[in-house]
């Protein structure tokens, strides 16, 4: 039988391998608690229409070095139609500073929500839907 002595290169070898898995789990966590934390800090500005925002430019300047963000002047629609709210009876009053920021929002689409009964009054001042015939409900 022949033995195997075990070479300083081998042993550099799994060092590095192991270093290199575990900076991948680190940066993969790092990713998801980045994309949990911004999707909550969304959910929190505009609730369960978040869900239904497009487009969703969570990492508009940059996935690295950049901040991300909810980009709500990015946002041109609300496709929330057949159901998608669930069970969802009204939805979240936004702050006004919120439906300042939705500026090129010109679509929202809350059709066949069945559990849906009132909306927040403040959804009529949206810049670009005020006398245009763009709701959905």
């Amino acid at each position: 039988m022949i033995k195997h002595k075990k070479s300083k290169r081998n042993i550099a070898t799994i060092f590095i391998g192991v270093m290199c898995i575990t900076a991948g789990f680190i940066f993969g966590g790092v990713t998801i608690a980045r994309y949990i934390n911004i999707k909550n800090t969304c959910y929190g500005h505009l609730g369960v229409l978040e869900s239904c925002a497009s487009p969703r430019l969570y990492y508009k300047s940059g996935f690295f070095i950049g901040e991300p963000s909810c980009a709500l002047e990015d946002i041109t629609r609300f496709d929330c139609q057949k159901g998608a709210l669930g069970q969802t009876t009204t939805l979240k009053t936004i702050q006004k500073h919120v439906y300042a920021s939705l500026t090129n929002l010109s679509r929202i689409d809350l059709s066949e929500n069945t559990h849906l009964t009132s909306l927040p009054e403040g959804l009529i001042h949206l810049p670009r839907l005020k006398g245009k015939k763009q709701y959905g409900f």
